[in-house]
């Protein structure tokens, strides 16, 4: 499937992902176990055990521009291939908002990460442990 994704980057697409959300935007870069994509206003790290299906979009339904700036974070160089640990390694102790289903979020800090599970902390939440099974989505 990867080889697939990547022929679509810098392209609109649409992908549903689990709980049958829909999400699209301009595909940024494809990583070994994820995508980055970009909706017009954020950046998406999603992984691809998550994503049920894809296509690209001949329409731009929310006119989604190229970004003009590259995500905070990316590939170290360009050989190295983004996975969704070093995603989660790069984003701790940022702000960020992890969608834990269908629509509903958390935003806060990711304080320290495991094989299987992040420890999160939000000023909602206080402190709450996300476990995950990345092989089985």
């Amino acid at each position: 499937m990867n080889k697939i994704i990547q022929s679509l980057v810098k392209e609109i697409i649409r992908i549903e992902v689990s709980g049958k959300r829909i999400v699209g935007g301009s595909l940024i870069d494809v990583g070994s176990d994820m995508i980055v994509l970009f909706n017009g206003m954020d950046y998406m790290y999603i992984p691809l055990n998550h994503i049920r299906s894809f296509e690209a979009s001949s329409e731009n339904e929310n006119n989604v521009q190229t970004p003009t700036e590259l995500p905070s974070i990316v590939a170290e160089e360009i050989q190295e291939d983004l996975s969704f640990e070093q995603v989660l390694t790069k984003a701790k102790g940022r702000l960020v908002e992890i969608y834990v289903s269908g629509i509903q979020s958390l935003h806060g800090t990711i304080t320290g990460i495991t094989k299987n599970y992040i420890v999160f902390q939000s000023p909602f939440t206080k402190r709450c442990i996300l476990h995950w099974n990345i092989s089985n989505g």
